[in-house]
């Protein structure tokens, strides 16, 4: 039997997933035959690192990129991946044990006055695997544990105790009076939680609801008037109870245990909060507000502007608390392009896909019969070897004993061309906007040269090259319309001093929620190891990622933007949280930095994909493109997460697969309800 011949577009996270679970084993080997067809020199899309061979091999990232510890789609193929990665490239692959580090801490910053304050978080550590053995956390083990953590926090509280459990204790904490109303209120909350924990399931629960929704109401007012009473001085910690209980009673009113997340998504996150009571304390709470700006939740990037569809967030926030395995976060121990991108290319090549690298999509053409009839295809570059022969990896030494990694360059590995002198003149070959009209063209037709298609590409890359698609399917252009996107900042920073000694929030390695457009932070270290040292054999000592997003900018002097808003940041906002980077003038200290590598991610190619209310029932499913012979994968799809993460884009890729080879398999996070 002929094999199924599925050309992939783009080279993303979902794109390496689905070609991953396509060719999983030699049975779906000898089914499929995968040609995966890529802009520029590198693969990862939004992912993609690479290491600058002309500045001591740093690495260079889209943004700061953290894993989740919830993330358990990427993680269930990750673990596999690198096992196969072990056997493909022995000399060179990571071992997974040394790939990752767990993360728990971090501060959450919130606008007090003209002043700042920090919320410090450390959730605990245990002992479970991301991606081993998810528990289903289901709308009801969410609510049995919102309400036993209100019961905990108010415990603690009545002792004249911060709710430390989550929220890290500081020494000037102003606690209520203790009184017996906080006990009373606890021990109720624990025999609710007790029952909810027991229930499997609350279609018929009427009478327990309305016990809960009595309980959560009385809390919310408790809180209100404890944060009347006690303007806090330093971390909000009333306020964080308040939003939890918040949470509780709009999962009561909305019935969200029988409805699902999916019936709020309408909704912003903040109006549905206030619309089920919260103050607008609980609403400013950072543990809430961090979820606008951890997804780039703005408007177009406007930070005065938070969208957020409320059953994106909510979910969001509660899989994250909830659900994750050993940490909250997973530090990456190098760029994510050789962690997470390299690994993926050396599998997927070594089981027979076909990488076409400098192959930039220029538009997608339907045909009579209701097919994706033609894929049009510009070709940037022709590697001497032949067009699927390119390598696009190098060797990276970063002395002192190490080993070898197999690293994504800067800049196309030039010698491998034909036509090296044309592209060496070319503009940037990884952007839609710069590569615009460069190479020659071709077309992949149907039937010719492909059965089925799976689309990977970034919805802003697809507004320019599916509009004829839109014109024959309706919901395909009202995908497009609907679809949020931002552009955003990031920038990396290399100084001498330690992180300590910046005697601010580096304690905690990351934070988030301050001023824009740099409005995160992560101290990222513990990764100037894997670079080479100065010609005087030295390395810095830290080294700060800053990411946020930022509003469109003309296209004049677009080229020199990254470096002035970063600049203008610094001078303004990081001795805020960073008292020793002041200078004896109190403005930010040059003298130290080594450093800066500063961009801005607003090429159609790079855009960040957002979840505005309203926007998530456009979304289309990964069989839904309206053409039978086009599948969908990308974090922009409908997949029950529809958020823009790596982990959405496994999970799409997966589903994708699933509805390619039509095997029953079950994926983690793909309902509400199991």
């Amino acid at each position: 039997m002929d094999k199924i011949r599925i050309a992939i577009l783009g080279g993303g996270a979902a794109a390496l997933a689905a070609a991953y679970e396509l060719s999983a084993t030699p049975e779906l080997r000898a089914r499929f035959e995968i040609d995966l067809y890529q802009i520029g020199w590198r693969l990862g899309g939004k992912c993609a690192s690479s290491r600058n061979r002309q500045e001591r091999g740093r690495n260079e990232e889209h943004g700061l990129h953290v894993l989740g510890g919830f993330y358990h789609n990427v993680f269930s193929q990750l673990i596999p991946l690198y096992e196969e990665w072990m056997t493909v490239s022995p000399a060179t692959a990571i071992p997974f044990a040394t790939a990752f580090k767990g993360h728990n801490t971090f501060t959450l910053m919130q606008r007090q006055t003209d002043d700042w304050r920090a919320l410090s978080v450390e959730l605990p550590t245990n002992s479970k695997i991301p991606g081993v053995d998810p528990e289903a956390i289901t709308p009801r083990v969410m609510l049995g544990r919102m309400v036993a953590w209100v019961s905990e926090a108010l415990r603690r509280m009545a002792s004249g105790d911060p709710p430390g459990m989550w929220l890290r204790a500081v020494e000037d904490w102003n606690a209520p009076a203790p009184g017996p109303q906080l006990v009373a209120m606890a021990r109720r909350g624990d025999a609710l939680a007790d029952r909810l924990a027991d229930a499997t399931h609350l279609l018929h629960a009427g009478d327990f609801l309305s016990s809960i929704a009595t309980h959560v109401g009385e809390v919310q007012k408790v809180a209100r008037e404890l944060g009347e009473g006690h303007p806090p001085r330093g971390p909000d910690w009333v306020g964080v109870i308040e939003l939890i209980a918040t949470i509780a009673r709009g999962f009561i009113d909305d019935r969200l245990d029988a409805r699902g997340f999916d019936s709020i998504n309408g909704e912003n996150a903040n109006d549905w909060l206030i619309r089920h009571g919260g103050s607008a304390r609980a609403v400013s709470c950072p543990l809430l507000q961090a979820g606008y700006h951890y997804s780039f939740a703005f408007e177009n990037g406007d930070s005065t502007k938070p969208n957020i569809a409320a059953g994106v967030g909510i979910r969001g926030l509660l899989r994250m608390i909830f659900g994750y395995h050993g940490s909250v976060f997973m530090h990456m121990m190098g760029g994510m392009g050789e962690i997470i991108a390299a690994p993926y290319f050396e599998v997927l090549r070594a089981r027979g896909v076909r990488f076409h690298f400098f192959h930039r999509v220029e538009e997608l053409i339907p045909g009579d019969d209701g097919r994706l009839a033609e894929i049009k295809i510009r070709i940037q570059a022709s590697p001497t070897a032949g067009p699927a022969s390119y390598e696009p990896l190098f060797d990276h030494d970063a002395g002192d004993g190490g080993t070898l990694r197999r690293c994504w360059p800067e800049a196309p590995l030039f010698e491998q061309l034909a036509d090296e002198d044309s592209v060496r003149q070319a503009g940037n070959l990884e952007k839609w906007i710069d590569s615009a009209g460069f190479g020659t063209e071709r077309s992949l037709k149907v039937d010719e040269d492909f059965d089925l298609c799976i689309t990977g590409m970034s919805i802003g890359t697809m507004r320019e090259t599916t509009k004829r698609l839109g014109t024959v399917h309706r919901p395909w252009q009202d995908m497009l319309d609907a679809a949020g996107v931002t552009p955003t900042i990031a920038a990396q920073i290399w100084r001498w001093e330690s992180a300590a000694s910046f005697h601010g929030v580096s304690l905690d390695g990351l934070m988030t929620g301050y001023e824009a457009p740099h409005d995160t932070w992560g101290d990222m270290s513990f990764l100037v190891d894997l670079e080479q040292t100065d010609a005087k054999g030295a390395r810095p000592q830290s080294l700060s990622y800053l990411c946020g997003p930022i509003t469109p900018g003309p296209e004049a002097g677009r080229g020199m933007r990254p470096a002035i808003e970063t600049k203008t940041w610094l001078e303004h906002f990081a001795c805020g949280i960073f008292p020793g980077l002041k200078d004896d003038q109190g403005c930010y200290r040059l003298d130290g930095e080594i450093e800066r590598y500063a961009r801005i991610n607003d090429d159609p190619i790079d855009l960040y994909v957002t979840s505005p209310a309203g926007s998530i029932d456009k979304r289309l499913r990964v069989d839904e493109s309206g053409f039978p012979n086009l599948m969908l994968v990308g974090d922009w799809t409908r997949n029950n997460f529809d958020c823009g993460a790596v982990e959405t884009a496994v999970l799409s890729a997966k589903l994708c697969a699933r509805a390619i080879s039509g095997a029953p398999v079950f994926i983690y996070g793909e309902s509400d309800f199991a």
